[in-house]
């Protein structure tokens, strides 16, 4: 999961929902955040006790993210694909380059076998089971 300082709401119902149609997995998030954030965060563990959670942030990949999305923004604008106002918007808002974290999740988490992916905009309605162990081979 990927947040941002305005999200910590969808954050918890993203959470809440997925604990509550999953009782008795065992299930670890690994949570993308702001560096300021993460002491607000930190206490995730004490809300849901029956879940695990790792707390990053994109900081080493962060110069990186930042260099590409000014990239694009200047393709956008010499291509007309974007219009001036998206090329305008910058790319040191902390949300625009959280939207980048899934890219980067194989460097973030180069140990993790398997990774599932969930938006804060979106809630769990079902067992996860069924989708977690899809081959994907």
């Amino acid at each position: 999961v990927s947040t941002d300082d305005k999200q910590d709401a969808a954050l918890v119902a993203l959470i809440n929902s997925t604990l509550t149609h999953n009782p008795g997995a065992d299930i670890a998030f690994h949570v993308l955040a702001p560096q300021q954030a993460h002491g607000r965060l930190s206490h995730l563990d004490e809300l849901f006790p029956a879940a695990t959670f790792t707390l990053a942030t994109l900081a080493p990949s962060e110069a990186k993210i930042r260099s590409r999305l000014r990239a694009l923004r200047g393709r956008e604008a010499c291509d007309g694909c974007g219009g001036s106002e998206d090329a305008d918007r910058s790319p040191d808002d902390e949300s625009e380059y959280q939207r980048w974290a899934v890219a980067y999740l194989p460097i973030l988490f180069p140990r993790q076998r398997r990774l599932l992916w969930l938006h804060t905009d979106a809630l769990v309605q079902a067992d996860l089971t069924p989708l977690w162990r899809t081959p994907l081979a």
